[in-house]
């Protein structure tokens, strides 16, 4: 099952800390899962429009938060498109921890600093 890892795999860096964990006892599972980028201890307040299409940065790393910009290339992450229902102002998550993406629930402010 390590060599099966290799080939799904070929971003170095999980391959190097794959590598560094076959000498450890530490948990495999919890040290290859990756975790989007905090882009924001808060929400992002935008106005949408009714039948707009959108796609929401799920990676943190987009210099157009809240929305995808491509920078999540060569990461596990996908942007999450939505259309909006009624044109009215919303706030996006922008910690990208949210239980109900795009949308912020307030999950920032029980992250640890």
């Amino acid at each position: 099952t390590h060599y099966l890892f290799f080939t799904v795999f070929h971003n170095y860096k999980i391959i190097a800390i794959f590598r560094q964990l076959l000498n450890t006892n530490t948990n495999i599972q919890e040290e290859i899962t990756m975790k989007p980028k905090i882009a924001k201890r808060g929400p992002y307040a935008v106005d949408l429009e009714a039948g707009k299409h959108y796609h929401w940065c799920a990676c943190g790393r987009s210099a157009s938060q809240p929305f995808c910009d491509g920078s999540h290339k060569g990461t596990e992450f996908i942007p999450l498109a939505f259309t909006a229902e009624e044109s009215k102002k919303a706030y996006l998550c922008g910690c990208k921890q949210s239980q109900n993406p795009p949308f912020c629930d307030g999950t920032h402010a029980k992250l640890p600093e």
